[in-house]
Parts: C-alpha cells; sequence; structure tokens
C-alpha cells in the first residue's frame, strides 16, 4: 500500500482534506501544540483521515535520542499522537547526528516505550 500526503497544510486544512486523505504534522516539531488544539484537530477531520507526527526536535536534537533524558518529552508526543489517532512518530535527527550517535541512537529505538507507535526515523 502507498499513501500519499504532505508535511504539513500548503493550503487550508478544509482544502487539503478535499485531495489528501494522510497528512504529516510538522508543527510538533518546533513547538508543542496545546492538547485542546490537538483535539481540535482530530475533531474537525474525516473519521478515516490520517495523521502523522513529527516527534519534537528536543528529543532528537536537544537530547540527540539519550534514552534518561528523552521520556517526559517523549510521552507529551505519545499523547499527541494518542489525541490524533496517529500511529506513526516521525524523529528527524540534525545533520550533525553522526555515526558515533548509533549506540545511542540504538539504544533508544529498542528501550523506548513505543505504547504501539511505528517509530520512523
Amino acid at each position: 500500500m502507498i499513501k500519499v500526503g504532505c508535511c504539513g497544510h500548503p493550503v487550508s486544512r478544509q482544502k487539503y482534506r478535499e485531495d489528501f486523505r494522510l497528512v504529516e504534522v510538522n508543527r510538533t516539531f518546533y513547538k508543542y501544540p496545546r492538547f485542546s488544539t490537538v483535539a481540535g484537530w482530530r475533531e474537525e477531520a474525516p473519521e478515516d483521515f490520517e495523521y502523522t507526527v513529527k516527534a519534537h526536535q528536543e528529543i532528537s536534537h536537544g537530547y540527540r535520542l539519550a534514552l534518561e533524558q528523552t521520556r517526559e518529552p517523549f510521552d507529551r508526543m505519545k499523547e499527541i499522537c494518542r489525541t490524533l489517532s496517529a500511529e506513526i512518530l516521525l524523529i528527524q535527527t540534525p545533520a550533525s547526528f553522526r555515526p558515533d550517535s548509533l549506540d545511542a541512537a540504538g539504544r533508544f529505538f529498542q528501550e523506548v516505550d513505543r505504547d504501539g507507535l511505528t517509530l520512523v526515523w
């Protein structure tokens, strides 16, 4: 199966949903939205509309996937995903993330409590 959508809404959300059934929420990378805002996005979208979510940069850029430090921000991201009924959480690491950081990444992806989320790196 192939799914097509955009990173963010390049047009109004209402117009976007006329043509697409999937969007990646990019806004969460820069700022944690209020849960009431996230709930509003879910409520205004059709039931079959799918959200994926980009994890906040605090996890990947600030804490560089250090498991202990990312627990609280990761829990916030899981709550956003639950609210949107999103099954996929995207982790975008910075260009400065080098092979010597792979041990931390391996530990993070193996041990983080995903609560059923699919993590995409």
